[in-house]
């Protein structure tokens, strides 16, 4: 990565992580499901309640599209995940060590899971299980014709990805309608002393 666009995302992703001085014991959550499913909602949620740190991938995604000439859809990945793993090496030496991670782990679960067991850090898996039409609804309320009609097109895989995820590894929560099942999934985190390793 050059260093105009590590300046670039430093400067306007890492520097502007809030509640990094708060103090939490260290956990990591994340979270297993396709894009447009309600999980920024409940991402954002999870974090204003618990005081975390909120790390949203497509922001930095954003901001790589925006600072780097892009020559094909793989470069702004292999960009993000050269530039991700730096934040959270970073973040693991704050006071604050409770990270919600805005992004689906259903294709990097073994990197999350790897840096979580490495770095004494709970990990919290939340799937979102919600039904295609409610994600496809949802795309075409917010994006344009051409732009919903691409993030349709990749629905099959992302959704084979999240099968797969979940028919191979354990989830501590799941939400089937983010509104409605959010109080019971903050309920579920305080009673389990979310922050507490252990």
């Amino acid at each position: 990565m050059n260093e105009s666009l590590q300046e670039a995302l430093d400067q306007n992703f890492f520097n502007l992580l809030a509640s990094r001085d708060c103090l939490n014991p260290k956990t990591l959550i994340c979270f297993s499901g396709v894009p447009y499913s309600g999980r920024t909602t409940i991402a954002k949620a999870i974090t204003e309640r618990f005081s975390g740190v909120y790390v949203d991938k497509d922001q930095a995604r954003t901001l790589i599209y925006q600072n780097e000439k892009i020559g094909n859809t793989q470069q702004p990945e292999d960009l993000l995940d050269e530039y991700m793993p730096t934040v959270f090496d970073r973040l693991k030496k704050d006071k604050n060590g409770l990270i919600t991670l805005n992004a689906s782990i259903d294709r990097k679960y073994d990197e999350y899971a790897k840096w979580a067991k490495g770095n004494d850090y709970k990990l919290i898996i939340i799937d979102i299980d919600i039904p295609l039409e409610t994600a496809e609804n949802a795309i075409k309320k917010e994006r344009d014709e051409k732009t919903a009609e691409w993030f349709v097109g990749q629905f099959s895989r992302w959704y084979a990805d999240h099968e797969t995820f979940l028919a191979n590894h354990e989830i501590d929560y799941t939400i089937y309608d983010a509104e409605r099942d959010l109080p019971g999934l903050l309920d579920y985190l305080m009673n389990i002393k979310l922050g507490e390793n252990g």
